[in-house]
């Protein structure tokens, strides 16, 4: 998932078979952003093995991202995703938030016990 259409909430069910969900502007490589997400977006993961990440390589210089029991950044005043952005998320496996350069602050209010979460950290620039 590339980018939202601001005010419009977006839904991805992943289906049967093993998924693996980038939500990024650069898809799975590097230098990409999310801020091109504007709008609520749900993810459900159905079935078999998923996975989501929300990647940064370099690419957030925000604070205050807010990882809620089945959200990230969904927040008000959250500024992960860009104004008006958000996740909610059911059936995923997996959880991986890429963290960019600079000052990096996450507020872990809760995890949801069936999804690993891994936060990583900032990547030094090559």
């Amino acid at each position: 998932m590339r980018s939202t259409a601001k005010m419009t909430a977006t839904t991805i069910n992943a289906g049967p078979g093993n998924d693996v969900i980038n939500v990024d502007a650069n898809g799975w490589l590097a230098g990409g952003t999310v801020k091109n997400i504007v709008s609520p977006l749900t993810i459900n993961g159905q079935a078999d093995t998923n996975a989501r990440n929300a990647g940064g390589f370099e690419r957030w210089r925000t604070f205050g991202r807010h990882n809620h029991r089945y959200q990230v950044g969904a927040q008000s005043g959250d500024t992960f995703f860009g104004l008006g952005g958000g996740l909610t998320y059911s059936g995923i496996s997996a959880l991986k938030l890429d963290a960019g350069a600079g000052g990096n602050l996450f507020f872990i209010l809760g995890t949801n016990q069936d999804t690993k979460t891994t936060l990583m950290p900032a990547r030094a620039a090559t």
